[in-house]
């Protein structure tokens, strides 16, 4: 699915059949640089078995600064939720695509039934903020009044959508201080959510799958370590099946 006339961003979707079920929309990280392939296909295998129709979103072909980044992706869903075999959107965005994910979810909730956030960058706070994905967003130039737009725990009303955070508490580049402040705005705002950090995991975890283990580690000293934290999958599931 094409977007943007002018844009080479696009959705890969696979499609289950012409029958109406939830679409999974998936946007992977990488900054706001790229779109990491660890956070693309991998996702879709690990969500098979709960036969969503699935799109991985590939929002840096081109790329748009903000506002455009959201502006394209809520053009983006409307028209995925004007198909007759899409009942339900859930957005799965794992660290700058969960930040774009909590995005739509803030300012179009009324597009989205449900997101879940991996490591996402949420706040422009100069103390947790993530630097390298604010530039590729808003551009050399950040003004307080920019940063501020995209600080997305300071967005959150009653209206978003029900969410599921997945971080880890030693993520030495996307600080866990992003995922506490987005439960507490959505605590704040009594918007159902659920709140997962496990105490150690790097960066980019993803779905935990071996295809995507970390190559600081030998396979076997990766299940060992950090395989048990693949259940945030499962979890995230059941609270899709839920809300």
């Amino acid at each position: 699915m094409k977007l943007y006339q002018h844009s080479k961003n696009f959705i890969d979707i696979a499609w289950q059949n012409d029958q109406p079920r939830p679409f999974l929309l998936i946007l992977p990280g990488g900054g706001y640089e790229y779109t990491s392939w660890r956070e693309a296909q991998p996702v879709v295998n690990a969500f098979a078995s709960e036969g969503y129709h699935t799109g991985i979103y590939y929002y840096r072909e081109e790329k748009l600064l903000h506002p455009y980044t959201h502006i394209e992706a809520k053009e983006m869903i409307e028209q995925l939720r004007s198909d007759a075999r899409v009942s339900k959107i859930y957005l799965v965005g794992f660290s700058a695509g969960g930040h774009l994910a909590a995005t739509i979810m803030t300012y179009y909730p009324h597009l989205v039934n449900a997101g879940v956030l991996a490591y996402a960058p949420i706040t422009s706070d100069i103390k947790y903020r993530h630097v390298g994905s604010l530039m590729n967003l808003l551009g050399p130039d950040i003004t307080k009044e920019k940063a501020a737009e995209v600080s997305l725990d300071l967005h959150v009303t009653k209206e978003t959508p029900p969410c599921f955070i997945f971080h880890t508490q030693d993520d030495a580049i996307v600080h866990v201080e992003n995922a506490l402040m987005f439960a507490e705005a959505l605590r704040k705002n009594r918007v159902p959510f659920a709140l997962h950090i496990y105490p150690q995991g790097l960066h980019g975890f993803s779905v935990g799958s071996d295809d995507v283990a970390y190559s600081e580690f030998s396979l076997e000293e990766f299940h060992q370590r950090f395989a048990y934290m693949k259940e945030w999958v499962e979890l995230a599931k059941r609270f899709l099946r839920t809300n």
